[in-house]
């Protein structure tokens, strides 16, 4: 796997969850965020292995991530499209 896809760690930690390699998961997970630190699936895969292995308090500030993510992009879209709602 090439060593600077970021996107390759986030398809590939989502493998690994889906069949309970929890360690690895995470690993890939948080080389994805090293790699793009601005991408919110990086934090949305490192945020579910941490709930799936119950390190809730672990979860909270990668999942706090995504919410902001997504708040910042519903926020650019409304600047961009009007009014438009985000949910």
């Amino acid at each position: 796997m090439a060593r600077t896809c970021h996107a390759a760690y986030s398809n590939r930690a989502a493998c690994h969850t889906h069949l309970g390699a929890f360690a690895a998961a995470l690993e890939d997970a948080e080389r994805c965020i090293a790699l793009e630190p601005a991408w919110s699936k990086g934090y949305s895969r490192k945020g579910h292995v941490e709930l799936l292995t119950k390190e809730y308090a672990k979860a909270r500030p990668a999942w706090h991530q995504v919410v902001l993510f997504v708040m910042r992009s519903c926020t650019s879209a409304a600047e961009t499209q009007g009014n438009w709602p985000c949910f």
